[in-house]
């Protein structure tokens, strides 16, 4: 499902967009904020990209990424709040909605 055909709805809709290597990117949207919170809460920021694949799954379909062929995930969601990263990383950016709809 495309992200721009749900972006003028009045529920709020959180969205994880890939962006790969061979310069692709892919969408996933999920509207229903219970799903979306369990989402959230079930993502480990420090092992995210230590296992070999990461695995969408809809009730339909399947999407599975190669973490080496991951350039950089975007969790777009309403709100704040980011998680606890360990010290030490250094490539992990927070920025408003707003920021990351109008890059400098």
């Amino acid at each position: 499902m495309k992200t721009d055909a749900l972006e003028n709805t009045s529920k709020p809709v959180r969205t994880i967009r890939f962006h790969l290597t061979d310069g692709t990117t892919e969408s996933f949207v999920q509207a229903d904020e219970t799903i979306a919170q369990k989402i959230w809460q079930d993502i480990d920021p420090v092992r995210l990209f230590a296992q070999q694949r990461i695995v969408i799954a809809g009730k339909h379909s399947k999407s599975m990424f190669v973490c080496c062929e991951i350039v950089r995930i975007d969790f777009v969601r309403p709100g704040r709040g980011c998680w606890e990263f360990p010290e030490g990383y250094s490539d992990v950016v927070e920025l408003s909605e707003a920021d990351f709809r109008n890059p400098k």
